[in-house]
């Protein structure tokens, strides 16, 4: 067993002492060091984020949808490869307007977004093979988080027919519903959220 003499032990307690004295000055200095660190990793990471995002903005977009739907604890089980299925199925045009991707409308340029069928804020429905689909970034931005089936109304003609003719049977398909099964299910989800 180790034995302790008295020299030892005074040693001991001066260090302690001195320690003790020095801790809220070393611990401050520790902080701030930490602080100044952070900052730099938080700045460089920023930077190297910006890069990213430019480089790759329809990944990024997809992160975006994906750290959405799994803050609001829905399932988030898109796949890049899927995603890209999308695009392909609907020959990169809005499936609503048939816009092409990202071109110049009215003289405005158009975004290709995802759009969730069901949105996010619902609470049902997530960012999924069976919700999602592209349109232009004008129309999804109208659409919002309303009903579907009550947006559409105030859409032009031919808006609204391809929207009952192909969306709707495409998004009932891949939920395995009838479309009439497909339409109540989203109506009924719409009233548990105005409900809820």
């Amino acid at each position: 067993m180790f034995e302790m003499n008295l020299y030892s032990m005074e040693n001991l307690n001066k260090l302690k002492k001195s320690i003790s004295a020095e801790m809220p000055e070393v611990i401050e200095r520790i902080e701030k060091h930490k602080a100044e660190k952070l900052q730099l990793v938080r700045k460089g990471n920023r930077k190297k984020g910006v890069v990213w995002r430019k480089k790759n903005p329809e990944q990024s977009a997809l992160n975006d949808h994906i750290r959405r739907t799994r803050k609001a604890l829905l399932p988030s089980t898109l796949t890049p490869e899927q995603e890209s299925l999308l695009k392909d199925i609907q020959n990169n045009k809005c499936i609503l307007s048939n816009i092409p991707a990202y071109s110049d409308f009215k003289n405005r340029r158009t975004n290709f977004t995802l759009e969730h069928f069901i949105p996010i804020v619902w609470g049902v429905g997530g960012t999924t093979w069976e919700n999602c689909y592209y349109m232009n970034d004008v129309l999804n931005s109208s659409k919002g988080n309303r009903n579907p089936f009550y947006w559409i109304t105030a859409q032009p003609e031919h808006i609204q027919n391809n929207f009952h003719t192909v969306l709707v049977p495409m998004m009932a398909e891949r939920n395995r519903m009838t479309t009439g099964e497909f339409t109540t299910y989203v109506n009924e989800a719409y009233e548990n959220y105005k409900n809820w």
